[in-house]
């Protein structure tokens, strides 16, 4: 029979902080089917199904394989981290946990054999606080997201030492994650920030960790947003920070064209309106002297900002477009502006790759430099 344990977890502002990164877990058949038992008990009850998260599941094979590893079956390490810290210090570094509480959940279980999702349910409905962890009940919105993780090993020490082949899965409840390509997390971390989904005509106040789509629009000329996207399609995940600047935030490939690897896009789109257009000379036919002169209207002098910038910091594989000019980051902070002439990209810390636009040419440009790609 299985052995079980659960935890149910209520995250706040006090986990560690951890990179914004999960290990990639090898799908096995046995881990969509007990997402499958687990949504077909949910159905039962009235409750709707849960999304299958690669970055969850990371997470669970993360745990589960360390279990085995190191030959112990708990939801705590046996170097002494809590499943409290070890699961919020990831969602806090997404930008959860950080306006209120976090309905977190996580089961673990233990078979014989190659383990077999009935099984592992059936375990878990037989008591109270695992069957409350597979519906999310309690306080706070409820999961939206799971990710399950079995993993099977012919022997294993500490607990499981003599009993041959065994395996554990570990099932981690939470909130939606970031989907590759197609979504990311924002979560406001000061002053005031915007959003304007795609289609609406009005930006309206981010109060609390959402799930955008990519496309939408973020103003953060007066606040400050922390930006979770996927960096792969394995469950990966990327944050950065950005503030002053308004942006549309999508996945692109990466330059040059051909690339199969997609980079956060965040394309600078705060009005640029005060600046005079290029004067372009007239051609006229016949001799120029036989023409009477032109008389021209003065024109008005243009209003409206004649700049646009963003701020940006942190690691992952993020590209702020302007104008004329992309700059490519890995793990820096920079700052990307348009002017009336041109775009500049200056770098803080680490290295940026400047894309000039209209010339297809690229430069490095290192902390403490910065680099002007001309109009």
């Amino acid at each position: 029979m299985a052995t079980l344990a659960v935890v149910c977890l209520a995250l706040g502002g006090s986990a560690a902080a951890a990179p914004a990164e999960a290990v990639a877990h090898a799908e096995s058949p046995v881990d969509q089917q007990v997402i499958a038992a687990i949504n077909a008990y949910r159905a039962s009850q009235g409750a709707p199904p849960l999304v299958d998260s690669p970055v969850l599941a990371a997470l669970a094979a993360a745990h589960s394989r360390e279990m085995l590893t190191l030959g112990y079956f708990s939801h705590d390490t046996p170097g002494g981290q809590t499943a409290t810290q070890r699961l919020g210090a990831f969602f806090e570094s997404e930008g959860y946990g950080s306006g209120g509480q976090l309905p977190v959940g996580e089961n673990i279980g233990l078979a014989p054999g190659p383990g077999d999702a009935n099984t592992f349910l059936q375990a878990w409905l037989g008591d109270p606080e695992h069957r409350a962890n597979l519906l999310g009940e309690g306080e706070g919105p409820l999961y939206s997201g799971v990710g399950v993780a079995v993993v099977t090993a012919d022997s294993a020490p500490g607990v499981y030492a003599g009993q041959g082949q065994v395996s554990v899965v570990t099932a981690v409840f939470g909130p939606p994650q970031p989907t590759y390509g197609k979504s990311v997390l924002v979560a406001p971390v000061s002053g005031i920030v915007l959003v304007q989904l795609p289609g609406a005509k009005t930006f309206k106040p981010l109060t609390d960790v959402q799930l955008i789509d990519s496309g939408t629009q973020l103003d953060t000329t007066k606040g400050r947003v922390t930006l979770t996207s996927g960096a792969d399609d394995q469950g990966a995940v990327q944050t950065a920070d950005f503030y002053q600047g308004r942006f549309a935030v999508s996945y692109v490939p990466d330059f040059p064209g051909g690339s199969i690897n997609l980079l956060t896009n965040l394309q600078l789109t705060g009005p640029l309106t005060g600046c005079s257009p290029p004067v372009v000379p007239r051609r006229l036919a016949g001799p120029v002297a036989k023409r009477p002169p032109v008389k021209r209207k003065a024109k008005s002098k243009p209003t409206g900002p004649t700049a646009r910038s963003l701020w940006g910091t942190g690691k992952g594989n993020f590209r702020t477009q302007a104008a004329y000019a992309a700059a490519t980051v890995r793990g820096t902070i920079w700052f990307t502006q348009d002017t009336c002439t041109g775009t500049l990209v200056r770098v803080q810390i680490g290295v940026v790759d400047v894309f000039d636009i209209k010339r297809n040419t690229h430069a490095l440009v290192p902390a403490g430099q910065s680099l002007v790609v001309p109009r």
